[in-house]
């Protein structure tokens, strides 16, 4: 940041930042994204949550906010090569230097402060001379013009500095054509880098399944069987002291839907090995990365009752729950949600919906969800999520909009691939014999 006036638009070509600014992309790109990140997330989820780092966003002056002060000078504030607008009074003979007032303009603006430094292409033919663009001090956020009183009417003032406004826009307006090119190629060019890095990372790892040997585990790969050191102990909450009614903390309630994520990494990483499972097999995968993680007063936390409830209970009560459904239409998630209604029975209670897709279109899936949501009628209102394939919804109880329930649908790609009779598939035990186990 430059803390003294400059001529905006001079100092160096607008060519060179784009080019510099490509440079750290590509860098950005190759260092920031892990291989378990870019394998499990859908390109253009992470070209969308890497928009800011991989586009330039030029100035725009905020007209509307302008403001103004001003002080006094024995000089003047005239920078150390030019006059143009920063005017001084010259002293004659003996006689004493009467101060100037100077009218400082504060103009804010958003985007990148540095590209006011820099000379966009097509800069000749604005008719615009080099002598008639403006000084300027830029700092983050704002920009500051200056103008001398002393032989000025306010009025003459006001009309340089609309003058000056109007150059630094024109200016302003071929950047913007510069950089939205820019922004554009490297998008496009971001995205045909993670997929080819994406495809090869695939294609590494089916060779090394296929060659037979034991894999040396990775430091960075996916724990979700994994079970910690140390449990995750769950803390109750009471909404207020004089109820004694606990709820689940929001930072549990987002653990507890990560490590299903992370479940859903190994499942959608190896479609052959899970694709014969149904909703109850999925369901005690789940469970056996849940109960690794989490304890409570009754010694395990997430217990498996009924055909599909994944439930933590506290004093005989569920205070979270979880139903597994294969997708079968928008009427499988408005059956869901049913469901999980039924069963809460607290205030701020806090549920999720997996939801398990099979050879259908996964995007066309995921792009149903929040419509089919929103229409329920216990649904008041949808809640900003991080990932492509979650949602979240604040619903309340029927007949009760005072109770309020926190409902997260988790969409997972689980493709039926199975085609080959000689593919082990892993088998887990019924119901039943684990009953007699």
């Amino acid at each position: 940041m430059r803390l003294d006036p400059f001529q905006l638009f001079t100092l160096r070509p607008l060519q060179y930042e784009l080019e510099q600014h490509t440079r750290n992309a590509a860098q950005s790109l190759s260092l920031y994204l892990r291989e378990e990140t870019l394998i499990a997330t859908p390109i253009e989820s992470i070209i969308k949550s890497l928009a800011d780092r991989l586009t330039l966003k030029p100035p725009q002056l905020e007209k509307t906010g302008i403001t103004q002060s001003s002080y006094e000078s024995k000089s003047g504030p005239r920078p150390q090569t030019s006059q143009l607008n920063w005017h001084s009074s010259t002293p004659t003979g003996n006689q004493l230097e009467l101060p100037v007032t100077i009218h400082r303009f504060t103009i804010p603006f958003t985007g990148l402060s540095t590209l006011f430094e820099c000379e966009p292409t097509g800069h000749f033919d604005t008719g615009i001379h080099l002598k008639d663009i403006p000084f300027a001090k830029v700092s983050t956020g704002h920009i500051q013009l200056e103008y001398s009183y002393k032989k000025s009417s306010p009025s003459e003032v006001e009309g340089m500095l609309y003058r000056d406004i109007d150059i630094i826009e024109k200016y302003l307006s071929l950047m913007f054509r510069d950089v939205n090119k820019h922004n554009e190629l490297t998008m496009s060019n971001a995205a045909k880098f993670l997929s080819s890095r994406k495809e090869n990372l695939i294609s590494s790892r089916e060779i090394v399944a296929s060659l037979g040997f034991p894999i040396t585990p990775r430091s960075d790969s996916s724990d979700a069987f994994e079970k910690p050191a140390k449990p995750k102990e769950i803390v109750l909450e009471s909404p207020r002291k004089q109820i004694a009614e606990p709820f689940l903390r929001e930072s549990d309630y987002n653990f507890i839907l990560s490590r299903m994520f992370e479940t859903a990494v190994v499942l959608e990483r190896s479609p052959r090995a899970f694709s014969a499972l149904n909703e109850e097999h999925l369901r005690f995968l789940f469970l056996v990365s849940l109960n690794g993680h989490f304890e409570s007063v009754t010694g395990e936390t997430f217990n498996f009752e009924g055909k599909t409830d994944i439930l933590i209970r506290h004093q005989g009560k569920n205070i979270f729950i979880a139903e597994c459904k294969f997708w079968d239409g928008p009427s499988t998630l408005t059956k869901a949600i049913d469901q999980v209604l039924g069963y809460t029975s607290w205030r701020d209670t806090n549920v999720a919906i997996l939801l398990f897709v099979r050879n259908v279109g996964f995007s066309e899936v995921v792009s149903k969800v929040p419509q089919v949501a929103r229409e329920h009628q216990c649904c008041d209102m949808e809640v900003t999520t991080t990932k492509e394939t979650e949602f979240r919804f604040r619903f309340h109880r029927r007949g009760d909009p005072s109770r309020k329930i926190l409902l997260s649908v988790l969409c997972f790609h689980t493709p039926n691939t199975v085609t080959d009779e000689k593919v082990e598939v892993l088998r887990l035990p019924n119901k039943k014999a684990r009953k007699n186990h």
